[in-house]
């Protein structure tokens, strides 16, 4: 499993790319990586493709620690982070409706689910076509 990862410095947005099976392991590796300098950016938004998800391998107990890991950390944000995940399958749907039921109430993390990629993009502002940005991208990865 990985995920491809990058900053896009306008419009300040953490891109994610989703390949294989999801696990905690990776999830903590990718928080850890992109914790380094988050906030040297203001608080970044976030776009997770996971059209390439295969499975998740972590309980419901594991995702709402890592759901309210990451509503502490932006917590300090001093806006709300928007979080947009592209879920054209019901795996990847599934798993983003657990990462937004578990976050914790009042967190300043906004969560919306697409369908379509192109509406993910520019509810974050995201310029340009699906290809332009996710083809062209300097991906960081994290792996199990």
């Amino acid at each position: 499993m990985a995920v491809f990862y990058t900053l896009l410095q306008e419009p300040n947005v953490f891109i994610h790319k989703y390949v294989g099976p999801f696990s905690i392991q990776q999830q903590a590796q990718l928080f850890e990586a992109k914790s380094q300098y988050a906030f040297e950016h203001g608080s970044p938004d976030s776009l997770s493709d996971l059209s390439d998800l295969t499975d998740f391998q972590v309980s419901g107990g594991e995702m709402m620690d890592v759901a309210h890991e990451i509503s502490k950390f932006l917590g300090r944000a001093p806006s709300t982070v928007r979080f947009a995940f592209y879920a054209p399958t019901d795996l990847g749907f599934g798993l983003a409706r657990m990462f937004e039921g578990f976050l914790p109430e009042g967190s300043n993390i906004q969560v919306r689910i697409f369908d379509d990629l192109k509406d993910a993009m520019a509810w974050l502002d995201v310029p340009g076509t699906p290809s332009e940005v996710f083809d062209t991208s300097n991906w960081a990865f994290v792996a199990d």
